[in-house]
């Protein structure tokens, strides 16, 4: 059943916002391609104004979590590079002075539960320092960290999205998982990521460590099967 709300749960289409469903609706009955790129426009429009079901996959120290509940997800900079070789180095963990900062300035997040699968987000879950940020310490502060997902809702405006390496409209791979329902849809045709370049403000309860039920539900992964019990 559609929702009153503006949250767009990327896999619970018949949870979608009800004037988002309404467009997508018609579009589907339109005809012609006059009628299908004015469909796309409205739904383009519509999500403008909507909210995004949306999961940041991460591997933290203990003091990096507090650290997010003060102050929220930061994107990759030297002030985040310094702050985190700091709290290597108080868990006993220094980074190794060769270890780079990442340059990409982009907290990344997926959108699909699928893509919170080992296979797929189980490098940021295992890697301490994410995509890139010092990635020459990984194994240096891996094991000492614990994964993390934060979910979260977040405008749809603030968010770029990307499929591989090339940036793609949301609405296009809305469109596609509507019409996965009914018809069929390759995966790559509804698959995405997103990233901004800007600080984003978590709640408490959004920060989901691994004896989370939560976790388990979003995740099959399992540190176990990648590092010993410390």
């Amino acid at each position: 059943m559609a929702a009153w709300d503006d949250v767009i749960d990327f896999d619970n289409v018949g949870d979608w916002p009800m004037d988002l469903t309404g467009w997508l609706r018609l579009l589907e009955q339109s005809a012609g391609h006059e009628q299908q790129a004015r469909g796309e426009q409205l739904v383009r429009d519509c999500l403008q104004g909507s909210r995004i079901r949306t999961y940041h996959c991460t591997r933290l120290l203990a003091s990096e979590v507090e650290a997010i509940k003060r102050k929220g997800l930061r994107p990759p900079s030297a002030d985040l590079a310094r702050d985190k070789r700091e709290a290597a180095s108080a868990a006993r963990r220094p980074v190794p002075f060769w270890a780079q900062d990442d340059p990409s300035d982009k907290i990344w997040f997926y959108h699909r539960r699928a893509d919170l699968d080992a296979a797929i987000a189980g490098p940021m879950l295992r890697s301490w320092g994410g995509k890139e940020l010092l990635a020459a310490s990984r194994g240096v502060v891996d094991s000492a960290a614990q994964p993390y997902i934060i979910a979260f809702d977040y405008p749809v405006k603030e968010l770029k999205y990307v499929f591989r390496i090339s940036h793609c409209r949301l609405e296009t791979r809305i469109i596609n998982q509507y019409l996965a329902q009914s018809s069929t849809v390759a995966p790559e045709d509804t698959a995405f990521e997103s990233y901004t370049d800007k600080p984003v403000q978590v709640e408490e309860t959004d920060i989901i460590p691994a004896r989370d039920a939560r976790f388990s539900a979003l995740s099959n992964y399992c540190d176990e099967l990648h590092f010993q019990a410390v």
